[in-house]
């Protein structure tokens, strides 16, 4: 949704006689569809192999970053240890974040929220020692 934007647009600008086509898919999806020879190529959120004919390659990693009220108590370099997990917004995201956060707190935690989506968070206020 962020990254690919610019690459549409450059893409089209060279006026080829091509369409762009833009799907958005489950990982397991994409790779019956690479497999099936309907589709060039897929970025998926997670490095699992589905099928040993296909290559999977990391493309970019994203630093996991911590978003609190400007007024937090929070310096700007956090240890994971000092996160109450029962202030956290959780927003799964992605796997490799889900992993880590299990690993660090447990995959039992609890957290405040539980959401799949940022906008879930906009009806609580902000509060000190929120994450």
């Amino acid at each position: 949704q962020y990254i690919l934007p610019p690459v549409y647009k450059r893409f089209l600008a060279q006026g080829l006689p091509v369409s762009l086509w833009v799907h958005t898919l489950r990982d397991v999806d994409s790779a019956q569809l690479l497999l099936q020879h309907e589709l060039d190529f897929a970025f998926i959120d997670s490095n699992t192999v589905f099928d040993d004919r296909l290559t999977v390659r990391p493309a970019f990693r994203e630093p996991f970053l911590l978003l609190s009220p400007p007024d937090s108590p929070y310096s700007e370099e956090v240890e994971t240890s000092s996160l109450d997990v029962a202030e956290e917004l959780l927003v799964t995201w992605d796997p490799e974040f889900i992993r880590w956060h299990d690993r660090w707190f447990g995959a039992g935690a609890r957290p405040l929220l539980y959401a799949d989506t940022l906008q879930a968070a906009d009806f609580l206020p902000p509060t000190e020692g929120r994450w």
